[in-house]
C-alpha cells in the first residue's frame, strides 16, 4: 500500500558520543532519516516508537521529499509530449503537514532533492515559509545560490552543528527551473563529470560552503 512509501525505509541512525565525564563535552544526539513523504497518510509519525526516537534526539534531520503547498503547477520539465516522463513522479503535500513534521520531532530538513520543485517556485516559497513559521530549519534551497548553499545551524548544549544539503544534477531530467543562481531562487546542485565524480567547481563550492 502507498503508506509504505511514507518514509523511505524509515531507517534512522543514531550517533551518540560516550557518556561524558565532568571535564568532557556534553552528549549531543542526532537522529537522521532519509526521504520523508508526508503526502500519503494523515500522520506519518503516528508510530510511538518512531516519534519517541525523533523527539528524544537533540537534533532530528530528514530529507523533505517534496513541497508542502496548495499552490503551483506541475513542472513542465517532467513531461514529454504532454505526458509525464516514465519513472518520473510529482510530489506535493498539504501545508497541514508542517505541524506533523514539527510534532514528529524534526528541527532541520533538507530541501535539496529531485521533487522539491515539482510544483515550481510558488510551492517552494510556501514550503520554506511554512517551515520558518513552525520553527523548522532548512538547507539546500534559497532565494538565490548563496541562500541555497547557506548552512542551517543548530546549537545544542554549546555545540553548533551546521547542515548543508545538495541535489545531484544527474537525478533530474534537466536542471532548468531547479538550480539556484546568483539572482534566482532554487536548489543547491552538485554537478558530475563524465566519470560520475563531482566536478572541480562543485568540490570547490562545497569546500567553501
Amino acid at each position: 500500500r502507498r503508506r509504505a512509501k511514507v518514509v523511505v525505509a524509515l531507517l534512522f541512525i543514531l550517533f551518540c558520543t560516550p557518556h561524558a565525564s565532568a571535564d568532557e563535552s556534553p552528549v549531543v544526539t542526532l537522529a537522521l532519516v532519509g526521504d520523508v513523504l508526508p503526502m500519503y497518510v494523515t500522520d506519518p509519525f503516528r508510530d510511538d516508537g518512531v516519534r519517541s526516537v525523533l523527539r528524544g534526539a537533540d537534533i532530528a534531520f530528514g530529507n523533505l521529499e517534496g513541497p508542502l503547498s496548495s499552490r503551483g503547477s506541475p513542472n513542465p520539465i517532467k513531461f514529454h509530449n504532454g505526458r509525464l516522463i516514465p519513472n518520473e513522479f510529482l510530489f506535493r503535500a498539504s501545508p497541514a503537514k508542517f505541524a506533523s513534521l514539527r510534532n514528529g520531532g524534526f528541527g532541520v530538513v533538507s530541501l535539496a532533492n529531485n521533487h522539491m520543485m515539482d510544483y515550481g517556485l510558488p510551492a517552494l516559497h510556501d514550503t520554506w515559509n511554512g517551515l520558518q513559521k513552525y520553527g523548522i530549519l532548512h538547507a539546500g534551497a534559497g532565494s538565490d545560490l548563496a541562500g541555497a548553499c547557506r548552512p542551517a545551524i543548530v546549537e545544542r548544549r554549546g555545540l553548533r552543528v551546521a547542515f548543508l544539503a545538495y541535489v545531484a544534477a544527474a537525478t533530474l531530467p534537466t536542471t532548468r527551473n531547479y538550480a539556484a543562481t546568483e539572482d534566482a531562487a532554487g536548489l543547491a546542485f552538485l554537478y558530475q563529470n563524465e566519470s560520475g565524480h563531482p566536478t572541480a567547481q562543485t568540490l570547490a563550492m562545497v569546500r567553501d560552503d
